[in-house]
């Protein structure tokens, strides 16, 4: 085996133009295939078909399920963080989520930072009740201005 690479190795030497001529006609061949087969058109990022059709249907008939809307409250007092400005956000919130023609439509999630399910609302009154009622209290409806301003600045510290 190793005297007939070795015959082939010098033949190869002997003719090294020989070699490298078809190499290139390999190459070339090889090519030939790739320059034919080119696309003439670019890939379209959005292809056609029926479920792209539907799809397309689908967002120009329905709105988005789900819409996320951040606000920043005040109170006439100047301080929110308080037993009544946060009760009355709470009382607010209870009675968006049991009206008949709106609380349906809501959202419910987990939400992962405070570890709570939510029904179509989380506001700072809901982290607050929620803080006062791990620590034993029936809520933001039973409790001093102090002890919301200290669950409300643990649910500030922690977020």
């Amino acid at each position: 085996m190793t005297e007939q690479l070795t015959s082939i190795y010098t033949k190869l030497q002997r003719h090294p133009g020989r070699v490298v001529g078809a190499v290139v006609v390999l190459t070339a061949l090889l090519l030939v295939p790739f320059l034919a087969m080119a696309p003439t058109v670019s890939a379209s990022t959005e292809p056609n078909g029926d479920v792209f059709t539907a799809r397309d249907r689908i967002d120009d008939t329905f709105v988005s399920s789900v819409h996320a809307t951040f606000m920043v409250v005040e109170h006439e007092g100047g301080d929110f963080l308080l037993a009544e400005p946060l009760g009355d956000l709470l009382d607010a919130e209870n009675a968006l989520r049991a009206d008949p023609e709106l609380g349906p439509t809501l959202f419910s999630y987990f939400e992962a930072d405070s570890e709570s399910d939510v029904n179509g609302i989380l506001t700072l009154a809901d982290l607050v009740d929620a803080e006062l009622r791990a620590a034993g209290i029936d809520g933001i409806a039973a409790t001093t201005d102090a002890q919301v301003k200290a669950a409300g600045t643990a649910v500030i510290d922690r977020y």
